[in-house]
Parts: C-alpha cells; structure tokens; sequence
C-alpha cells in the first residue's frame, strides 16, 4: 500500500512538473510573439515617421533638376540622424509638457523618445518623475530601477527612487537609496534629511543622529534637525540630550507650538513641573484649537493637586477631541479626586469603551481595575 501511495505522489509530482513547464512554455511563447509585435510595430511607426519627415522637409522643386538633387539628398540620409532628430522632437517635447504640468502627454513624448532609441539615465529619470506626480510610484520604480542601470552614480535618481518606495511604504528601500543619494552628493543637505528621517522609522535611532549631525554642520540653527534628533535621543532615553534639542528647536523657531509641546514633554519626564506648565500655557497661546495644550496643562494641574483646574483643561480637550480614551481617564480620575462620582463612572465607562475600540487591551484593563476601586470606594 505505502509503494502505491509513492508511486501514486510521484505521479502526481510528474504531471504537476510537466504542467508548470508547459505553462512556462506558453509564457515565454506568448512573451516572445508581443515582443515580436512590439518590433514591428515600432518599425512601422517609424517608417511612418521617416516618410512624413521626408515629406515635410521636402520643398515643392520649381523644376525636375531641383527636385531630383532634393530627393538624392534626402534618399541619402542615414536613418539613424533620422532616429536622432526624431529622438530630440521627442525629448524637447517631453520637457516641455513636464515643464507645463502636463504630465501625461510628458511620459508619452518620452517613452516615444525611448522607442527612438535615446535611453538615457536623464529620460528615465524624467519619465519617473512624471509617474511620481500621477501618484503611480510603482510604474516610478520600474522606470527609475533603469535608471539607476544607466548610472549608478547620480544622487538625483536614488533621490526620486527612494521617493517612489517610500510612497509604497518600503522603507528599507527607500532608506538605502537616502543614504546613498546622500553618499554620492554630500553636500545636498536635503538627502541626508530623508535618509535621517528614514532611519528614524526603521528604530535605527543612533544611525539617524549621526546623519542629523553631519545636517546640523551644514546649517546651524535649523529646527529640521532639532527637532527629530530631540526625538531619537527620547527614544534612546538620553532626556537630557533630547530636552537640549528641544530647547534649541524653541529658541530657533519661537513661533511654533509644537516645539514648545516637546520641551513641555521633557520638562514633565524629568520631574520639572512649574516650567512644564508654563510651557504648555504657551502651546495654548499660540494653538487655542488644538487639545495638546490642555491636556497636557491638565495632567500638571493634577499632579499638583489642583483638581478643579485639571477637571476644566481635560473638559476643554474632549470638547476639542470628544474620543480621546486618555482625557477621558484623566478627567474621570479629577472628578473621582472632587468626589464628582457618579461623572467620574461615566467617564472612566467611556474610556473603557474607547480603548476597546482601539484594540488596546492595557489601557482597557487599566481602565476596568479604575472602575472597580471606584465602585468598591462608593
């Protein structure tokens, strides 16, 4: 019985094995007679192309030896100067519709370019950057990844490469073509930008500080680089190092609320709550619409024991963002605090139900066990 089996499996592995090469088969056919049709095609339209241009260029001859020296003349153009100013047509056409916005009739003035045979790595480019703006980063890739075979050493198309995977959320990708656009053309400080960026999103912190430094030495003061590097030493829990950056970014860049959050952030961590506070007094000066501000003033007011004033700045943040499960914690523990119980049940409920809605089984548990001291206490 087991022979029968196994020679019953071989069988079937045969016949699956013949299966799969006559598919293979078919395909490379079926690949080999488009591509034939392609060819001739494109050999068509070109002698197409070359009559017209014959015709076009030709003066009506005012007599029959005039007309005959034009027709020698023409006769005896090569076809590949032919190919080449028909190539050129093309790729001023191109540029001038990229120029234009126009991206659509761009791709298509290049790719007749292409067919013209002028394949370049600059054309390519072009053509990638076309399908950047029609948001179809994968045709990008495909026509930057022959780019990158035309020359593997111009920063500008690992640039737009690493723009197109990023796009298609390959972040690796897309962090090996920053870093080397960065390589070949170091003095670009918008390269070494995105690939410090990208090494952030890959948790390779201590790389992307690296690269911000070399950013920050290009142009002092610059709250591209304070920032996110503030942000990657939090992240290495070097507060000291990230409450710095955050200080520099405030000083560079006053008029942002942002920045003021951040070094708000970093003042509660390390324990320094009345400059928290007056921080965050500022992030609602300068962003009144936004619940930030009051949230986090609240949670100082909280941890001060200044209930009332914490219920207040919590009730402001859910006005701002009614399903925010964390205000609503923090709200329903003030007013358990001001023995407001029964709206402290309702709020610590809605919490639950948002943390469970967010998938976030600590916050929900966190939630429940607040809930049931608070039950247990009534």
């Amino acid at each position: 019985m087991a022979n029968d089996e196994i020679g019953t499996s071989r069988w079937i592995d045969e016949y699956y094995t013949r299966r799969r090469e006559q598919r293979q088969w078919s395909q490379r056919q079926t690949a080999y007679e488009i591509s034939q049709t392609r060819a001739r095609l494109d050999r068509e339209r070109l002698d197409r192309e070359i009559e017209w241009r014959k015709q076009s260029v030709s003066p009506q001859p005012e007599s029959s030896a005039t007309y005959s020296m034009q027709e020698t003349h023409i006769t005896a153009t090569p076809r590949s100067k032919l190919r080449t100013d028909l190539s050129q047509q093309h790729r001023e056409q191109a540029m001038a519709h990229f120029r234009k916005g126009d991206y659509e009739r761009a791709v298509s003035s290049a790719e007749a370019c292409v067919r013209c045979g002028l394949k370049t790595a600059e054309l390519f480019l072009l053509i990638g950057a076309c399908y950047l703006e029609l948001d179809r980063p994968g045709a990008a890739i495909n026509v930057l990844n022959r780019a990158v075979k035309a020359d593997r050493t111009n920063a500008e198309i690992r640039f737009a490469r690493g723009v197109a995977f990023e796009t298609r959320n390959r972040i690796e990708d897309a962090c090996e073509d920053f870093v080397r656009a960065a390589e070949l053309a170091p003095a670009n400080r918008d390269y070494r930008i995105s690939a410090a960026y990208a090494l952030m999103e890959l948790g390779r912190f201590r790389e992307a500080i690296s690269v911000f430094e070399l950013a920050h030495k290009q142009q002092l003061a610059d709250t591209a680089v304070y920032s996110p590097r503030g942000y990657c030493y939090e992240q290495l829990e070097q507060l000291g190092d990230a409450f710095h950056d955050y200080d520099r970014a405030v000083k560079a860049s006053p008029e942002d609320w942002r920045h003021y959050f951040d070094r708000g952030r970093m003042h509660l961590e390390l324990g320094r709550v009345v400059e928290a506070s007056s921080d965050f007094n500022t992030v609602i000066e300068l962003a009144p619409n936004r619940p930030h501000g009051y949230r986090r003033r609240g949670l100082c007011f909280f941890i001060r024991d200044r209930f009332a004033e914490a219920e207040e700045d919590f009730q402001k943040a859910l006005a701002l963002e009614p399903k925010d499960a964390e205000t609503h914690l923090m709200l329903g523990d003030s007013q358990s605090k001001l023995g407001k119980f029964q709206e402290a049940l309702t709020n610590l409920q809605r919490a639950e139900q948002l943390y469970k809605h967010e998938r976030d089984r600590d916050g929900a548990k966190l939630v429940s066990e607040r809930i049931r001291s608070l039950l247990r206490a009534t």
